[in-house]
Protein backbone atom coordinates (compact mmCIF):
# COMPACT_ATOMS: atom_id res chain seq x y z
CA UNK A 1 0.00 0.00 0.00
CA UNK A 2 1.01 3.56 -0.61
CA UNK A 3 0.62 6.22 2.02
CA UNK A 4 1.08 10.02 1.38
CA UNK A 5 4.37 11.77 3.66
CA UNK A 6 3.33 14.63 5.80
CA UNK A 7 6.38 16.97 6.08
CA UNK A 8 5.95 20.18 8.53
CA UNK A 9 8.97 23.02 7.86
CA UNK A 10 9.22 25.38 10.07
CA UNK A 11 11.38 28.13 10.47
CA UNK A 12 13.88 28.31 13.20
CA UNK A 13 13.45 30.42 16.07
CA UNK A 14 15.87 31.13 19.72
CA UNK A 15 13.99 32.60 22.20
CA UNK A 16 16.07 34.66 23.89
CA UNK A 17 15.37 36.34 27.55
CA UNK A 18 16.84 40.00 28.09
CA UNK A 19 18.08 39.80 32.08
CA UNK A 20 18.74 37.08 34.26
CA UNK A 21 20.09 36.95 37.84
CA UNK A 22 22.65 34.76 38.82
CA UNK A 23 22.16 35.13 43.04
CA UNK A 24 22.05 32.28 44.32
CA UNK A 25 17.91 32.59 44.90
CA UNK A 26 17.47 29.88 41.90
CA UNK A 27 15.66 32.11 39.87
CA UNK A 28 16.62 32.90 36.40
CA UNK A 29 20.39 31.49 37.57
CA UNK A 30 21.72 31.43 33.72
CA UNK A 31 21.18 32.68 31.02
CA UNK A 32 19.52 30.51 28.57
CA UNK A 33 18.13 30.80 24.90
CA UNK A 34 15.14 28.20 23.77
CA UNK A 35 15.99 27.18 20.08
CA UNK A 36 13.12 25.79 17.93
CA UNK A 37 13.27 24.33 15.07
CA UNK A 38 17.53 24.89 15.42
CA UNK A 39 19.63 22.04 13.91
CA UNK A 40 23.25 23.69 14.54
CA UNK A 41 23.68 25.86 17.05
CA UNK A 42 26.77 28.51 18.64
CA UNK A 43 26.08 31.55 21.15
CA UNK A 44 28.88 33.60 21.97
CA UNK A 45 28.81 36.81 24.99
CA UNK A 46 30.85 39.80 24.85
CA UNK A 47 31.64 42.23 27.69
CA UNK A 48 31.13 46.27 26.80
CA UNK A 49 34.99 46.47 25.90
CA UNK A 50 34.24 43.38 23.32
CA UNK A 51 35.98 40.31 25.58
CA UNK A 52 34.58 37.44 24.63
CA UNK A 53 33.28 35.97 28.13
CA UNK A 54 31.31 32.83 27.00
CA UNK A 55 30.94 30.40 23.96
CA UNK A 56 29.11 26.63 23.95
CA UNK A 57 27.53 25.42 20.91
CA UNK A 58 25.19 23.45 23.10
CA UNK A 59 21.80 25.30 23.14
CA UNK A 60 20.57 23.22 26.38
CA UNK A 61 23.87 24.73 28.01
CA UNK A 62 23.43 28.22 29.62
CA UNK A 63 25.80 31.30 30.91
CA UNK A 64 26.27 31.00 34.74
CA UNK A 65 27.37 34.74 35.00
CA UNK A 66 31.15 33.68 35.64
CA UNK A 67 34.14 35.05 33.58
CA UNK A 68 37.78 33.71 34.23
CA UNK A 69 36.12 31.51 36.85
CA UNK A 70 35.04 34.66 39.08
CA UNK A 71 31.28 36.38 38.93
CA UNK A 72 30.94 38.74 36.19
CA UNK A 73 30.37 42.44 37.16
CA UNK A 74 26.42 43.21 37.30
CA UNK A 75 26.56 44.70 33.30
CA UNK A 76 25.22 44.76 30.07
CA UNK A 77 26.76 41.84 27.92
CA UNK A 78 26.36 41.49 24.13
CA UNK A 79 25.31 38.16 22.57
CA UNK A 80 25.24 36.53 19.07
CA UNK A 81 23.76 33.59 17.78
CA UNK A 82 24.24 31.56 14.85
CA UNK A 83 22.57 28.98 13.74
CA UNK A 84 21.07 26.76 10.90
CA UNK A 85 18.07 25.26 9.60
CA UNK A 86 17.73 21.70 8.87
CA UNK A 87 18.61 22.43 5.47
CA UNK A 88 21.61 23.91 6.73
CA UNK A 89 20.76 27.40 5.69
CA UNK A 90 22.49 29.97 8.45
CA UNK A 91 20.83 32.54 10.40
CA UNK A 92 21.86 35.41 12.58
CA UNK A 93 21.05 36.73 16.07
CA UNK A 94 22.21 39.09 18.25
CA UNK A 95 21.42 41.74 21.20
CA UNK A 96 21.83 42.25 24.74
CA UNK A 97 21.45 41.00 28.02
CA UNK A 98 21.08 42.32 31.25
CA UNK A 99 23.04 40.25 34.21
CA UNK A 100 21.80 41.91 37.66
CA UNK A 101 23.05 40.43 40.98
Amino acid sequence: SWSNEICFYFSPNVFVPNAFTPNGDNLNERFNVVPVAVNKFEMEIYNRWGERVYITDDPTKGWDGNYLNAPAQADVYMYTLKFTDFENRPYYKSGTVHLMR
